[in-house]
């Protein structure tokens, strides 16, 4: 039988396929990195200006947003799609998610915001206007040694296990949907933030410590932006029991098995992990899991 491949493993590969170089797997931290990390680790600890720079702003509409949309007494798709028109470029970005792979509802494209708001739903709508706002966050000018191709399908893995978290919420009768969706859609956030400042470093080729480093730091970095955007309590709550604070939460298992599936499933697919050890891995998921990863929009 294939062997099923480590969570330490998975992250590993998934990390070395963001960069052009082949990575020096089995190489201690050089002192240009350890320098790296040291520096954003400070900057985290301080709240330093510097960390927020990186994370682009929630659009100004958002709280009327969900607002109307926590409450159905008081909107209709009219009213929802004429409040999205206000800020013409965040309506585009709505229709852009809308009509992507990973919530694609339908085969012929959704034509306006009226039309979504009356196909989604308003829970569905609410879905789709988190993950458009949050998507700009992997816009930015790549350095040379990323691989423009790779770190652009951070974001699509991530509503891939932002999908994942909504399925295995309704099937585990969770009460904190929406919550599980935000923490699946967010988990990348801090690794989309830091790969904004790998310029600085010197060694073209990146050690295999220095990734277990930056996926370490990333996970806090990801809580701080959670927090920075005022998101629920709970998917901060769920993120930070990734980061190896003394918490052993149910949901946070959960998205810890959505994220390593997902970057499984990318990495297969890429031919970087024999499809044998990823169907073992899947084998190895709780009941809740079933489906996940089947059509799944990777990039």
């Amino acid at each position: 039988a294939a062997a099923v491949p480590e969570d330490a493993e998975i992250q590993l590969r998934y990390l070395a396929r963001l960069f052009r170089a082949a990575v020096d797997a089995d190489a201690a931290l050089r002192e240009d990195e350890a320098a790296w990390l040291r520096q954003r680790d400070e900057e985290l600890r301080s709240r330093h200006a510097s960390l927020l720079e990186q994370v682009p702003r929630l659009p100004s509409l958002m709280p009327r947003l969900l607002a109307a949309i926590n409450d159905p007494g008081k909107g209709n798709a009219r009213a929802l799609a004429a409040l999205l028109e206000t800020d013409p470029v965040f309506a585009a970005n709505v229709l852009g998610v809308v009509n992507g792979p990973a919530l694609r509802v339908r085969r012929e494209p959704i034509e306006s915001l009226e039309q979504a708001v009356v196909i989604l739903g308003l829970s569905g709508m609410r879905e789709v206007i988190a993950a458009a706002a949050i998507s700009p966050i992997v816009n930015f000018n790549r350095d040379r040694r990323l691989d423009g191709e790779a770190v652009k399908g951070l974001w699509s893995q991530s509503l891939d296990v932002a999908m994942a978290m909504r399925l295995a919420a309704s099937r585990t009768g969770s009460a904190h949907g929406f919550a599980l969706y935000l923490a699946g859609l967010t988990h990348a956030s801090g690794l989309m933030a830091l790969l904004r400042g790998v310029g600085s470093l010197t060694a073209a080729v990146p050690s295999g410590a220095f990734l277990s480093g930056l996926e370490s730091l990333s996970r806090r970095y990801t809580v701080a932006i959670v927090r920075h955007w005022g998101l629920p309590e709970h998917t901060a709550h769920v993120l930070s029991c990734r980061t190896g604070a003394r918490c052993s939460h149910p949901e946070a298992a959960m998205l810890e098995q959505a994220v390593s599936l997902m970057r499984a499933c990318v990495l297969a697919q890429a031919g970087l992990l024999d499809q044998a050890r990823l169907a073992a891995l899947r084998q190895r998921l709780p009941d809740y899991a079933e489906g996940w990863c089947q059509g799944a929009a990777h990039g």
